[in-house]
């Protein structure tokens, strides 16, 4: 976490308030590079916008020239983009006519008297605390692994669904084409099999999507007309008693 990123990002005038929030939310993952690599939806749960807005406002801060993709990729699929975060002075002027910072005077010039500078220090401090309480997921802490029954018991427990309608998952079977039904089916047979081999992830969402993406159990297959069940598809049909 960078604390001065935060601190600069929390400067910029920036005449969209959510796009503001999600650089923040980004500044707050930063390391001292002032690159950072948060996913969609971490940034959709940090600040309580959709993926769409999420999207939006990452297209609004790389046109203000605040973030730039720096074409590496990071996460288990090596999906998730790295950013290189611009808040030094030049980037701010670069874009001055739609970007503002607040005034340079005597209380935020970089020449600070002994009191002020340890005003400075407190409030980042502060700050600091503020940001990691608010939003714990981005702390760099192990994840444990858990059993898929642990997992949904959690869920459940914090008024989750295991796979929320935001997710990721389904903007993917959209625009592949796999029908909900047959997304709905996967998923009791991800979860049942799960259950019988007694396997344990730290992101059970992450491994459903790979599961999706590769088609892990076999339950479908491509034609011209679309999908279609397999063998072992229509055999999961049966026995989870979800028509597909």
């Amino acid at each position: 976490m960078s604390v001065d990123a935060i601190t600069t990002a929390l400067k910029l005038n920036i005449d969209r308030s959510s796009a503001k929030f999600v650089l923040v939310a980004m500044a707050y993952c930063a390391n001292n590079e002032l690159t950072c690599w948060p996913s969609v939806q971490y940034l959709c749960e940090a600040t309580s916008q959709d993926r769409k807005t999420v999207l939006e406002n990452i297209k609004r801060l790389k046109e203000l020239g605040l973030v730039v993709d720096c074409g590496d990729r990071k996460g288990m699929t090596r999906q998730v983009v790295v950013y290189q975060l611009c808040l030094d002075r030049e980037s701010q002027n670069r874009n001055s006519s739609e970007i503002g910072t607040v005034p340079e005077t005597e209380g935020n010039s970089p020449v600070f008297t002994l009191k002020q500078a340890q005003k400075r220090d407190t409030e980042r401090l502060e700050l600091s605390r503020t940001i990691s309480n608010t939003h714990p997921v981005c702390k760099e802490e192990k994840t444990p692994m858990v059993s898929i029954d642990t997992f949904l018991k959690n869920k459940k427990a914090s008024g989750e669904k295991p796979v929320p309608d935001g997710d990721a998952i389904f903007d993917y079977a959209e625009k592949v084409g796999i029908p909900t039904d047959m997304l709905f089916l996967c998923w009791r047979e991800f979860v049942e099999r799960n259950r019988e081999s007694g396997k344990r992830y730290k992101d059970w969402r992450q491994a459903f999507r790979n599961c999706v993406r590769a088609n892990w159990y076999k339950l479908w297959f491509s034609t011209v007309d679309g999908f279609q069940l397999t063998t072992q598809g229509k055999q999961a049909e049966l026995l989870h008693g979800v028509a597909a």
